[in-house]
């Protein structure tokens, strides 16, 4: 019995570990790239097995995207107060119940504020109830198989982070509608059981530096109105990609604008990921590299470079996040800032619930999640999307400082007219970024 129990335990870890195939293969250009292919069908089966074994009267379905479609105008928060008769206050324009009163003094009015607070606290009790009756018919088994399936997401799936997270934080308060959403997952694993990760390799490690994104959306949560964080790390050369870390996180609290949430993932990516990955990295690579941190939202990186936001004042009590400290990462040797625009951003898939099939297959191969028959076309992209890089003009800085690879004179596509001794190849946005010269080199 003892030996039984012992290779039945071996069987489950070896069926857990991902499976890594590497072997060599043929880029666009004929250059040979080491590539290493991750896969966890067996494990994402048993995931699906599970939900069919708990859930027996359930059928999956093919479908393309594992969200189903969502609208802010049913968040709790959007609803009005009361139903039906409204009063419109002819001095402000505002828009009150039918019943609302005019107070004839300020205790009346504190009163009545009291009355609203024991009103509001019958509301949610109410709420409460009417999830209860509401309640999913997996509500006591949902933690295992979401679980389950978070561990193959960890390793390997990471197209899946988002709405993990999403029905993980609803375990207490389970409903028919998590029911849908977690049928909707597994019927998504179960159509792309096969999806592996997959990074290669073709250049020299002096020619390889790591890449850091930071990505947030506004209000995405319907029910808590919170915006979602999304890191993605990569070590990317001229011909190289290899995918390291993926993150999706639910901030702490409400965010009041796009640039605040964008701050508060830019803040958490820098502290809890980019600075501990560039002590080995930084060792790792022979010529030591900054690491690039790419951002899509202007405002943001405007903030990092001027390390002044007055009309953010309450992060540090909110979200406790120093804009200073950001600064401060921005004018380090650490870190190369730069804008990167919102189609090439990968936390996209770890922010948004993507409804819309083309979409979602971008953002999803960005983050190098493929299906198989996908690489040799995920290859001739990246060819495109490079041409097209480099037949643009030289783009000028914008105070950036600098951190790219640089390029040897030769280079065909170089503009005459520019001083490669004061720009900088950057191989991953293939532009040049000129870099003013400090003080010291002035004098």
């Amino acid at each position: 019995d003892h030996r039984d129990l012992h290779l039945s335990l071996r069987r489950q870890r070896q069926m857990c570990i991902r499976d890594s195939v590497k072997e060599q293969v043929k880029l666009a250009d004929g250059r040979t790239a080491i590539q290493m292919r991750c896969e966890m069908e067996s494990f994402m089966r048993s995931c699906v097995e599970l939900y069919k074994e708990l859930a027996p009267s359930s059928r999956l379905r093919t479908v393309d995207t594992p969200f189903l479609p969502e609208d802010q105008a049913l968040s709790p928060h959007g609803k009005p107060l009361k139903d039906g008769p409204i009063r419109e206050c002819p001095w402000c324009r505002h828009s009150f119940p039918a019943d609302s009163v005019v107070y004839k003094d300020s205790k009346a009015y504190e009163d009545a504020t009291r009355n609203r607070k024991r009103q509001q606290e019958a509301i949610n009790a109410k709420r409460k109830e009417d999830d209860e009756k509401d309640r999913g018919a997996l509500a006591p088994c949902a933690a295992k198989i979401v679980m389950k399936i978070l561990y193959g997401a960890r390793f390997v799936r990471m197209d899946l982070l988002r709405i993990i997270g999403f029905l993980a934080c609803a375990f207490t308060r389970w409903t028919s509608t998590c029911d849908k959403r977690l049928h909707r997952l597994v019927s998504y694993i179960d159509s792309t059981v096969n999806a592996c990760q997959v990074g290669w390799v073709a250049d020299p490690l002096s020619s390889l530096f790591p890449v850091l994104y930071a990505d947030a959306d506004f209000a995405g949560c319907v029910n808590t109105q919170r915006s979602t964080t999304g890191v993605f790390m990569v070590i990317r050369g001229p011909f190289s990609c290899w995918p390291l870390v993926g993150l999706s996180k639910r901030q702490g609290c409400v965010s009041n604008s796009t640039p605040e949430a964008e701050i508060v993932a830019t803040a958490h990516a820098l502290r809890q990921i980019g600075l501990p990955a560039l002590e080995f990295w930084q060792k790792l690579l022979p010529h030591s590299p900054k690491m690039w941190f790419l951002e899509d939202n202007q405002a943001m990186l405007q903030c990092c470079k001027t390390g002044r936001n007055p009309t953010m004042r309450h992060l540090l009590r909110s979200h406790r996040v120093s804009v200073a400290w950001i600064h401060e990462q921005y004018k380090s040797p650490n870190f190369t800032f730069a804008h990167e625009s919102g189609e090439a951003m990968p936390p996209d898939v770890f922010t948004k619930m993507f409804a819309d099939k083309d979409k979602w297959k971008k953002a999803r191969q960005l983050i190098s999640i493929i299906l198989p028959e996908e690489f040799p076309a995920v290859i001739k992209l990246k060819k495109e999307i490079t041409e097209g890089i480099l037949e643009k003009p030289a783009l000028a800085a914008i105070g950036f400082p600098n951190g790219g690879i640089s390029k040897p004179v030769s280079a065909p596509w170089v503009p005459k007219n520019v001083n490669l001794s004061d720009h900088f190849y950057n191989s991953t946005r293939g532009c040049l970024l000129y870099t003013s010269p400090s003080p010291r080199d002035r004098g």
